[in-house]
């Protein structure tokens, strides 16, 4: 599990030089376990955005 949270925090780093569906697409060729992962995904996408935004 903290090999999932290392994944997370892996992709708020690259958040400013990929999109998006770069992310989603990236995440799910890395690590295909269960949707579980992509809810990871989004929400660090959304966190990311929003503060980002502000």
């Amino acid at each position: 599990s903290s090999e999932r949270v290392c994944k997370v925090e892996r992709l708020q780093a690259k958040l400013t030089e990929l999109t998006q569906l770069d992310i989603l697409a990236l995440w799910t060729v890395s690590d295909r376990e269960t949707t579980d992962n992509h809810q990871i995904a989004l929400r660090a996408i959304e966190e990311a955005q929003s503060s980002s935004g502000n």
